[in-house]
């Protein structure tokens, strides 16, 4: 696929991901925005690891990634109390070897395949439970730094990016050195991280969980106490999105923010930089305030696009 239609495609994405997806559908559908973000990684990885589009290996995929993410984005839900609807998970699940089985219903996936995608998952899924457990045992969000954090979502959102290209791996055969496609979806990942942490800064502001854009704010207390102080208003909350409150109360970290996303952006290939960028770009017209559900149009997702991030 050439560049244009390339870009012309991922903003296509971006408009369904600006208008369709908001807290309300989240609510009713169990829908994580960072869920649906990681669904965009896989086909063109997919093909960096010589899987061709139309083949048996391409559906497999499609059957087996989606598992993945499911599973895992349920067990964060469950310990972060995120959705309303999540589970509560407790640490024999996380840690038992048999919590985690690909479905065998009309599967295409090979039952070795299937095992060895099971056991590459389980592998590194204690570890980064662990990682979690540390992390949060020490975590004050009025303290804990936006390096820390960084790191901390190296280990989870980076470790589940590193698992999704092991698998099409693992599917596809791929022989020699495989390190720089899954350095690249780490990246990537983590692209989609600071588009996350944005759109839910004021959210998990208000639920004292870890974000790299608060972490951020530490580091200009004047604007932590503006934003703050914005986020709970239930007036500011019920007519301005998290993107229109951040730039209204911390214009300079929001800056400083969107510079740290478009550094690790640059670091990807061209076609994935310009999508990551229509991504955050779009995550303006977002609405995952605790209240929040301010309409949005098909007209002002190409106005943002159109602006980029420019703050």
């Amino acid at each position: 696929m050439d560049r244009e239609s390339f870009i012309r495609r991922s903003r296509t994405l971006v408009r369904a991901v600006g208008v369709g997806v908001n807290r309300e559908i989240e609510k009713r559908k169990g829908k994580e925005p960072t869920k649906i973000l990681h669904t965009v990684m896989y086909s063109h990885y997919a093909g960096l690891l010589g899987i061709k589009k139309g083949s048996l290996e391409e559906e497999q995929i499609k059957e087996v990634l989606p598992q993945i993410v499911d599973y895992w984005f349920g067990i964060d839900a469950g310990l972060d109390g995120d959705l309303p609807n999540a589970r509560i998970i407790d640490e024999n699940e996380v840690t038992n070897d048999s919590a985690f089985r690909l479905s065998v219903v009309r599967s295409k996936v090979p039952q070795n395949i299937r095992e060895a995608v099971e056991r590459t998952e389980y592998g590194v899924r204690g570890d980064t439970y662990k990682a979690y457990i540390d992390f949060m045992a020490k975590f004050d969000p009025n303290k804990t730094s936006y390096k820390d954090v960084m790191e901390y979502r190296n280990v989870t959102t980076g470790t589940l990016a590193e698992i999704l290209g092991s698998t099409i791996a693992l599917i596809s055969g791929a022989n020699g050195n495989i390190s720089p496609i899954l350095e690249n979806m780490r990246r990537e990942a983590i692209c989609f991280q600071f588009i996350d942490d944005l759109v839910d800064c004021v959210a998990d502001f208000r639920k004292q969980l870890p974000n790299l854009f608060n972490a951020l704010l530490l580091e200009n207390p004047s604007e932590k106490e503006k934003f703050e102080s914005a986020s709970c208003s239930q007036q500011v909350l019920r007519t301005l999105r998290p993107y229109a409150i951040a730039k209204a109360t911390a214009s300079e970290t929001l800056t400083e923010y969107l510079r740290r996303f478009s550094d690790l952006a640059s670091s990807l290939p061209p076609q994935r930089r310009e999508l990551e960028k229509d991504l955050m770009a779009s995550a303006q017209c977002l609405s995952y305030t605790p209240n929040a559900l301010v309409p949005v149009s098909l007209l002002e997702v190409r106005n943002a696009l159109r602006r980029g991030t420019r703050v």
